[in-house]
C-alpha cells in the first residue's frame, strides 16, 4: 500500500511540474508555501512560477547539514549504489538509508516523498528534469528508529531510476526531509538532512575493433601486392 501512495505521490508531482499549473494568484509567503483547497495543502512556490526549476539546495538550504542530533539520536543519511561506473543509458540504482548511529530511540514523522536525489555535473543539474518537491500533507507516515538502525528508500519512489547519456563524471546528492513533532501538516516544518556526495562516471561505449581490423587487412594486401609488382616491373 504504501508502494502504491508513493507512485500516486510521484505522479502527482510530475503532472504539476509538466502542466505548469498555477495555483490562484496568491504572491508567495515569507516560508516559500502557499496553502491551496479545503485541506490547506502546502503549495510550493516554485509551481507559480513554472520557468523556474530550482535545485534541491536552493529549495532546502545548507548541504553540510549531514548530521542531526535530537535527544541522543544522532541521524545520517547514508546513499550507496551498487556500482560507481555505468554503462550510457543504463538504470543507475542509488538507494538511501537514514540510520540512528546515536544511543536513544527517536520518531519520526515525514509526509512522501521524503527522500529526493539530484545528479550533476560541471554545468549543473542533469537529473531529474523537474527537481520541484511537492507534498500533499495527507499522504504522511511515522517511522521509530532504535539505536543503530536504518530506514531505507529509494529516492523519489520506487521503480525510478536515473539514466544518463553522456559520459563524464557526476555528483549525486539526496536529501531526506522528515520532522520529530507529529504535526506535518506544514511542509515549513520539514527538516532537510543531507547525504554526503557520490561520484559516479558514465562510460564512453566502445568503439568495435573488429570494423577496423578489415580495412587494415585490406591495405596491407593491396600495399603488398603494389610492392611485389613494382619489383616484378623491374
Amino acid at each position: 500500500m504504501k508502494i502504491q501512495l508513493s507512485i500516486i505521490i510521484f505522479s502527482f508531482m510530475l503532472v504539476l511540474a509538466s502542466s505548469q499549473i498555477v495555483f490562484g494568484s496568491q504572491s508567495c509567503p515569507t516560508g516559500g508555501y502557499i496553502h491551496y483547497g479545503p485541506s490547506r495543502q502546502s503549495i510550493p512556490c516554485y509551481l507559480v512560477t513554472p520557468q523556474y526549476n530550482p535545485t534541491l539546495e536552493e529549495q532546502f538550504g545548507n548541504t553540510t547539514q549531514t548530521k542531526l542530533v535530537h535527544d541522543g539520536a544522532i541521524l545520517i543519511l547514508n546513499q550507496t549504489t551498487q556500482k560507481l561506473a555505468y554503462k550510457m543509458g543504463e538504470n543507475i540504482t542509488i538507494s538511501t538509508e537514514l540510520i540512528n548511529t546515536g544511543n536513544k530511540t527517536v520518531d519520526i514523522y515525514y509526509d512522501e516523498p521524503w527522500v529526493a536525489l539530484e545528479i550533476k555535473n560541471q554545468t549543473g543539474v542533469v537529473w531529474p528534469q523537474s527537481t520541484i518537491v511537492a507534498f500533499i500533507p495527507e499522504f504522511h507516515g511515522m517511522t521509530t528508529l532504535e539505536p543503530r538502525e536504518q530506514f531505507g528508500t529509494q529516492p523519489w519512489g520506487p521503480n525510478i531510476f536515473p539514466k544518463l547519456s553522456i559520459p563524464g563524471n557526476y555528483t549525486v546528492t539526496s536529501v531526506a526531509l522528515f520532522t520529530f513533532n507529529t504535526h506535518t501538516e506544514s511542509s515549513d516544518s520539514l527538516q532537510p538532512l543531507w547525504s554526503k556526495s557520490l561520484q559516479i562516471t558514465i562510460l564512453p561505449e566502445k568503439v568495435p575493433e573488429f570494423p577496423f581490423t578489415i580495412p587494415v587487412f585490406l591495405v596491407s594486401i593491396t600495399s603488398l601486392i603494389v610492392f611485389y609488382r613494382m619489383r616484378i616491373n623491374k
